[in-house]
């Protein structure tokens, strides 16, 4: 699996494969823009998707954690499980508090496997652990 640090105008020949309306696709791209960092992940050939951290300003020990999964992820479930447990280590080096909102019950397993607070839509990061 291949995850590299983007910047926003190099996601925009993999929005289609995502199938959003032009309105998720603009609200895809201000997420983007406003990420530090912006990541995007590869199984192989397979594009599997964006993520990145908001934080409400450039010094805050918080961020909000999105991501926007392709359909292979569902090909490549421990791949994408232990490259997104990796970078959720490495942020909560820059961000001690990630925050976020799930929207589906893959979401919610997901964030959970990383130790969050899952509360109906939203989550919260703030420990990591030790086992």
């Amino acid at each position: 699996m291949i995850i590299m640090e983007i910047n926003a105008p190099a996601m925009i020949p993999w929005l289609p494969s995502l199938n959003l309306s032009a309105d998720g696709e603009a609200l895809l791209i201000d997420c983007a823009r406003e990420s530090r960092p912006l990541i995007i992940g590869w199984a192989g050939e397979d594009f599997l998707g964006f993520a990145g951290l908001i934080p409400p300003t450039f010094l805050s020990g918080e961020a909000y954690l999105w991501f926007h999964h392709a359909p292979a992820v569902l090909d490549h479930p421990i791949a994408v499980i232990r490259a997104a447990k990796a970078f959720v280590a490495q942020m909560r080096q820059r961000y001690p508090r990630i925050i976020g909102h799930c929207v589906s019950p893959s979401s919610r397993r997901l964030v959970a496997s990383f130790g969050a607070k899952v509360d109906g839509d939203t989550f919260e990061i703030m420990s990591w652990p030790t086992h």
